[in-house]
């Protein structure tokens, strides 16, 4: 991500229209960090569910993304369009990890796989 910010300065790495959906990702992905290492102190079941419903929201926030780009009306060019498939991907895997991390130490809490569906 920081990498995408570095090769687009001065200019910036997302269209003005993408950035409020950026922002939400982004206070997201830090939450689910957050929780993450939450659960590895206290392993509160009540993360497990947080973490996975942080999950589906980051992927529709990526699917609504993916499919400003795939729009006819997407009029900021094929990089800016990679620029943002890339980014929407990097913290959709970011939710992936965390979601992961908490099923494994429910699973750890528990002796039993969570119930809740993966992806």
């Amino acid at each position: 991500m920081a990498e995408q910010a570095r090769r687009r300065h001065p200019g910036h790495a997302m269209p003005e229209e993408t950035r409020d959906r950026f922002a939400t990702i982004g206070e997201l992905a830090v939450n689910a960090a957050r929780e993450v290492a939450d659960l590895i102190v206290n392993l509160d079941r009540t993360g497990f569910m947080a973490l996975h419903n942080a999950d589906d929201l980051i992927d529709n926030l990526e699917q609504s993304l993916l499919a400003s780009v795939s729009d006819n009306d997407w009029s900021h060019g094929v990089r800016a369009g990679i620029d943002v498939a890339l980014l929407a991907r990097f913290y959709e895997r970011f939710a992936d990890q965390a979601a992961s991390i908490a099923r494994r130490l429910d699973y750890v809490t528990t002796g039993q796989l969570p119930k809740a569906p993966r992806g």
